[in-house]
């Protein structure tokens, strides 16, 4: 019954757990990213609907973690498409943010959802081989390196730069289905104006509206 579901809502809390989201079962990371959570996606992944654009959809509310796990869970999530969202009410920071988040074919963050960034740590001290590895996986994954860098780089550790949707739009990070194939080019408005002064003419046509799907 209800009581039972929400128990298992619960004990799902943090980790890796499957749920019924927008109509489809969706896989969702909670919670600290530490030492066999690759496992625990592993052992579920196969049991989230695979959508029409070939993705599985994963959604994201974790305040990091451990770099090295989160590198080993964007290698599973290479092998198994997925479209990473972070939902309303959501917030995605720290290792979850420049690496798993980034390591969605597609990614999206809801209006009210967020991503935090900041530099990086091994063993609790500042790492910059660590930041460039971060930032190395976001160009792997379509991202412009600059955009990784100077919120892994110049961020310390004890702080977090906090990014809307419009922020993540702008600044690159975003990956929309339908994108590639619409065939339009677009730039990172947010790098642009930083390099040039200006921001440049509007650009609509490369982001879909999937408000009516939950995106």
């Amino acid at each position: 019954g209800l009581f039972s579901g929400l128990a298992a809502t619960f004990a799902n809390a943090d980790g890796i757990s499957i749920e019924t989201w927008r109509g489809h079962e969706v896989l969702r990371l909670s919670g600290e990213i530490g030492p066999g959570l690759v496992d625990a996606l592993a052992a579920r992944i196969e049991q989230a609907t695979v959508r029409a654009d070939g993705t599985r959809v994963l959604l994201l509310d974790s305040p990091g973690g451990s770099v090295d796990e989160a590198l080993r869970i964007s290698e599973l999530l290479d092998r198994f498409p997925t479209h990473t969202v972070v939902p309303n009410g959501a917030s995605c920071a720290s290792a979850c943010g420049s690496i798993i988040f980034v390591a969605g074919k597609y990614r999206t963050v809801e209006a009210f959802g967020k991503i935090g960034q900041h530099s990086c740590a091994r063993g609790g001290l500042p790492d910059q081989d660590c930041n460039e590895e971060i930032a190395a996986h976001a160009v792997e994954h379509g991202v412009s390196h600059g955009s990784i860098a100077a919120f892994v780089t110049y961020t310390p550790l004890t702080e977090i730069i906090w990014f809307s949707r419009e922020d993540i739009d702008g600044w690159g990070l975003s990956r929309y289905p339908g994108e590639a194939e619409s065939g339009f080019q677009k730039s990172e408005p947010r790098v642009i104006k930083m390099l040039t002064g200006t921001m440049p003419p509007a650009q609509s046509a490369w982001r879909l509206d999937f408000q009516g799907d939950g995106y």
